[in-house]
């Protein structure tokens, strides 16, 4: 038996991105009854954007464009103010610790980049490679790679710090919120 249910959801030795990203969106919306308020949307988006942004919409498995006649689907785009008229935008990714610094990864989030600063030219761009690896120093070629794009802000997000966030978030965060930050730390 497990004792937290994140374990199950979400994965403990296999982690399941496509859970992981509908909880990350839905703790980025301030009004869900998660008890976070808008701490963890203003924490992400600092992150992402190099300072809180008081309003977003985020959208899970995001088609970005097109290349070659098939669809580039990123896993998850955070914009601000909205997906329709963003004045800054990132772009989310899951990028395992067990291939840090993969070749296809790397040329989907240079894909990613290029696809949206075509569709959002207006816009401040950020790719935020998502991990559940704890040391930069295993990314250092995806690191290298995505900071020669001029203009894009590279982030680097461990989930492990996405725990700590919800670790010292507010006191009426939920339980089970609670029991996703302690999930997130253990990766």
């Amino acid at each position: 038996m497990t004792e937290n249910i994140f374990d199950v959801v979400v994965g403990k030795g296999i982690l399941r991105w496509d859970a992981a990203w509908r909880v990350i969106a839905w703790l980025a919306t301030p009004a869900e009854g998660h008890g976070l308020g808008e701490d963890f949307r203003d924490k992400l988006t600092a992150h992402c954007f190099g300072e809180p942004a008081p309003a977003v919409e985020t959208r899970i498995e995001f088609k970005i464009g097109l290349r070659d006649g098939e669809g580039k689907w990123v896993d998850m785009l955070v914009a601000h103010p909205s997906v329709e008229a963003p004045r800054a935008v990132a772009l989310l990714d899951d990028i395992s610790l067990r291939s840090p610094n993969d070749s296809r990864k790397i040329g989907n989030f240079n894909l990613y980049a290029e696809l949206a600063a075509a569709r959002y030219p207006q816009a401040a761009l950020s790719l935020v490679p998502v991990t559940n690896g704890r040391d930069p120093r295993s990314f250092a070629k995806l690191q290298e790679s995505l900071g020669r794009l001029p203009g894009v802000r590279v982030a680097l997000l461990p989930l492990h710090r996405i725990g700590e966030w919800i670790e010292a978030g507010p006191s009426g965060t939920s339980d089970v919120v609670r029991a996703f930050g302690r999930w997130a730390m253990s990766h």
